[in-house]
C-alpha cells in the first residue's frame, strides 16, 4: 500500500510539473502550432488537455498523501485517476500510431514506420503495466479491508 500511495504522490508531482510547463510554453511561444488547422486535434486542444492533467495531478498528489494515511476516500479515487491515466496513455498512443503511419516519409529507411510503431508499443507497455497492477491491488481485498 506504501508503494500505490508514494507512486501516485510522485506521478502527482510530476505530472503537475510537467503540464505546468507544458501550459505555460504553449501560451507564451507564439510560433506553436496550436492555431494550425492542420495540426493534430490533440496539439490544438493541448492547452485544455494541460488544465484537466494539472487537476488530475494535484487530485493524485493529494490523495496519494492521505492514502499513506489510509483515509478510505482515497482508494476509489484513486481507482478512478488510475483508469483515468490509462485511457489517457492508449488515446496518447493511439494518436501517436496514427501520427507516425502517416506522416512518417514513404521514402525513408527500410523498416523506420515499423520502428516507430514498435517503440510506441514498447514504451506504452513500460506505462501501461504498472498501472494494471495498481489497479489490481487497489481493488484488491487486502486494500479494501485496510481502508475500512
Amino acid at each position: 500500500m506504501n508503494v500505490i500511495g508514494w507512486a501516485w504522490i510522485v506521478l502527482g508531482a510530476g505530472m503537475c510539473i510537467s503540464s505546468t510547463t507544458g501550459l505555460v510554453v504553449t501560451i507564451t511561444v507564439p510560433d506553436l502550432t496550436i492555431d494550425d488547422p492542420e495540426a493534430p486535434l490533440f496539439v490544438r486542444w493541448f492547452p485544455l488537455i494541460a488544465v484537466i492533467m494539472m487537476g488530475v495531478s494535484f487530485t493524485g498528489f493529494i490523495s496519494g498523501i492521505h492514502f499513506l494515511k489510509l483515509n478510505a476516500w482515497t482508494r476509489p479515487v484513486l481507482e478512478f485517476l488510475t483508469w483515468f491515466l490509462l485511457l489517457y496513455i492508449v488515446c496518447f498512443m493511439v494518436c501517436w500510431e496514427y501520427m507516425w503511419i502517416t506522416q512518417a516519409p514513404a521514402n525513408g529507411p527500410a523498416g523506420f514506420k515499423i520502428m516507430g510503431v514498435v517503440m510506441s508499443l514498447v514504451i506504452s507497455t513500460i506505462y501501461i503495466v504498472p498501472l494494471v497492477l495498481m489497479l489490481k491491488y487497489l481493488r484488491g481485498e487486502k486494500v479494501k479491508g485496510a481502508m475500512s
